[in-house]
């Protein structure tokens, strides 16, 4: 089993294509949390903001094009390059580091008015001490009444044992296709999966397939609010899709 340290490297290069137009993406990811931050009391692009699991950059980047000031972190060096390159390229100005969020006090310096990870970064934590070390870190690196968002995929319905998948997914690059196939395999009697996700790359001598595979944990809105407010935060709440219009429930809370 790849380490999650691994798997992201291993997806860095790629992972744009999850997206069916990835800057499009990233413009309007960037329009829906900075709405989202303005109805939360942070006034237009005055936020200052980490994103501590950026990936490459999909959230950070799009506020950042806001006129936040965004400091982006990640576990994966080639995630953060890849974040590096495409902030470059789409003309946004943001500074970056690599750190795990399980350590934010000791690898980030200072405080921030928001910190941020979205995109089901949460649930590669399979324990409930280790998401509360997480949290307890994230909460270390908000100034007083600072506000935390963190956004996973939807559990609420899912049933561990289920037989989950996605996919295929096609997407044109240049002349190449690119296809992606997902499966979700589930630990017994457990609410842990491994995801399995399988990349097809059609290449001038024909297709090849990558693969990477990771563990994740299906936790529950009650769950983590449990553990966020363990972890010192106040007016812990959930955001649905349609309340706040990004695309995975999103907890709010306040240092």
């Amino acid at each position: 089993m790849q380490s999650v340290k691994q798997t992201y490297d291993t997806l860095a290069s790629g992972y744009h294509l999850m997206f069916g137009d990835w800057n499009a993406s990233v413009r309007q990811q960037g329009r829906t949390l900075d709405a989202l931050l303005k109805k939360m009391g942070h006034p237009a692009g005055a936020a200052t903001v980490l994103d501590c699991s950026c990936g490459i950059g999909t959230q950070a980047i799009g506020l950042a094009l806001r006129g936040h000031r965004v400091h982006a972190t990640d576990l994966s060096p080639k995630a953060v390059q890849e974040a590096k390159r495409h902030a470059r390229e789409l003309g946004a100005g943001l500074s970056f580091g690599v750190a795990d969020f399980l350590a934010l006090r000791k690898q980030v310096p200072g405080r921030f008015n928001v910190v941020l990870s979205c995109d089901n970064a949460i649930p590669h934590l399979l324990t409930e001490a280790a998401v509360l070390k997480a949290v307890g870190n994230m909460r270390a690196k908000l100034a007083p009444g600072g506000t935390l968002l963190l956004s996973i995929k939807d559990y609420e319905q899912v049933v561990p044992g289920w037989t989950l998948g996605a996919g295929p997914f096609t997407v044109r690059e240049g002349k190449r296709l690119k296809v992606q196939v997902q499966a979700w395999e589930w630990r017994k009697n457990a609410p842990i999966y491994r995801f399995h996700l399988f990349l097809l790359d059609q290449g001038a001598k024909g297709w090849s397939v990558k693969s990477v595979s990771s563990e994740l944990r299906a936790w529950k809105q009650k769950e983590l609010s449990a553990l966020v407010r363990k972890a010192g935060f106040r007016s812990v709440r959930w955001l649905g899709t349609k309340e706040s219009g990004y695309r995975q429930p999103i907890l709010t809370a306040q240092a």
